[in-house]
């Protein structure tokens, strides 16, 4: 005969498993009190069990924190609750041109990685960032000196419910700022004569207009055509057609001084803005561009002349009106010029 003797080990009421002793020579070795002992030491064990698989939880959890952070293919720094750095990866060596021996203890907002421009921005932005997650655009300085935009995201690590520090993530965008100026480029300029575009040379004209109001100064518009510019095209081909409009731009460009603002509407047809001028200075103006139209069609010699019509509209906060309505009277004066040459006046 034997005698089984066994206790469960449990943790906070759950069991997670037996503790078992026998005897196979005295039935009656175990007493009420042997049970009591047992329950004791079965707790102890338990509680070791328990200490042991969350020590191993917490080495595997910190092991699997700091292959992601090691490996993760953005720069990242781990830094304290006061800003001091902790740990880096490779990829912000890489990024920044700094080893972790270089900068660890070193705070991120002192100038290491900041533009001097930057240094206010950084504290301010660290102290925010303490109250929560945190993500924005801004300028850094690598090792070497060299700027570089990037996108600064910023979470916390909080154990235990106390705020223990931060990781910082820097994400390079210079390609994508490149990508973003050469688009503001193309929606700014015309692609053919490299002028304004439309779009953007009337929001220049309301700026233009809103600084006039102000300062109590005139805006001369010229709205302008290219005469003949169909019969061109039809007859020598659009590609020189288009180089006409090149020309009539180089024109404009070596023309106007360099604060007037030249647009190019669509088709043949361009937009002058002449800043602080009015109709008394029409008329030079005028003169200046026939001057420059003639000395380029003898340059050319072409079997036809560059020629233009132009219309003119004045800009007066004494007497407001509105860009549409500016537009409007320059575009029907240009075409009644248009129309007397057609009749030979």
């Amino acid at each position: 005969e034997r005698l089984w003797l066994g206790v469960p080990l449990k943790i906070e009421d759950k069991a997670i498993g037996t503790m078992v002793v026998q005897n196979f020579t005295n039935p009656e070795l175990y007493s009420e009190k042997d049970i009591k002992i047992m329950e004791f030491v079965s707790s102890q064990v338990a509680t070791a069990i328990d200490r042991k698989k969350a020590k191993e939880a917490l080495r595997k959890s910190q092991q699997e924190f700091a292959s992601i952070f090691r490996n993760n293919p953005e720069a990242l720094v781990y830094v304290d609750e006061k800003g001091t750095i902790l740990n880096t990866n490779p990829r912000f060596t890489e990024l920044f041109g700094y080893t972790l021996k270089e900068i660890k203890g070193r705070n991120i907002d002192d100038g290491i990685i900041h533009p001097t421009s930057k240094l206010k921005e950084g504290e301010k932005l660290t102290k925010k960032s303490l109250k929560g997650y945190l993500s924005f655009e801004t300028i850094r300085k690598k090792k070497d000196g060299t700027l570089f935009p990037v996108s600064l995201s910023i979470s916390n690590i909080v154990i235990d419910g106390r705020l223990q520090g931060g990781i910082g993530t820097y994400f390079d965008i210079t390609e994508r700022k490149k990508m973003e100026g050469k688009l503001e480029k193309l929606a700014h300029f015309d692609a053919l004569t490299r002028c304004y575009s439309r779009g953007y040379g009337l929001s220049l004209l309301e700026q233009q207009i809103k600084t006039a109001k102000r300062k109590k100064t005139t805006v001369l518009l010229i709205y302008l055509d290219i005469d003949g510019f169909k019969h061109i095209n039809d007859t020598f081909g659009h590609k020189e057609g288009d180089e006409v409009l090149k020309e009539a731009t180089k024109l404009f460009q070596s023309t106007l001084r360099k604060m007037d603002i030249i647009c190019r509407i669509g088709g043949d047809e361009f937009l002058l803005i002449f800043l602080e001028n009015s109709l008394n200075d029409a008329s030079f103006i005028r003169g200046r561009l026939n001057k420059s139209l003639k000395k380029l069609n003898q340059k050319l010699a072409k079997p036809y002349e560059i020629d233009f019509s132009i219309g003119l509209s004045v800009y007066d906060p004494s007497n407001p009106l509105s860009i549409e309505e500016l537009i409007r009277i320059a575009d029907e004066n240009m075409y009644e010029e248009k129309e007397k040459k057609k009749d030979g006046k």
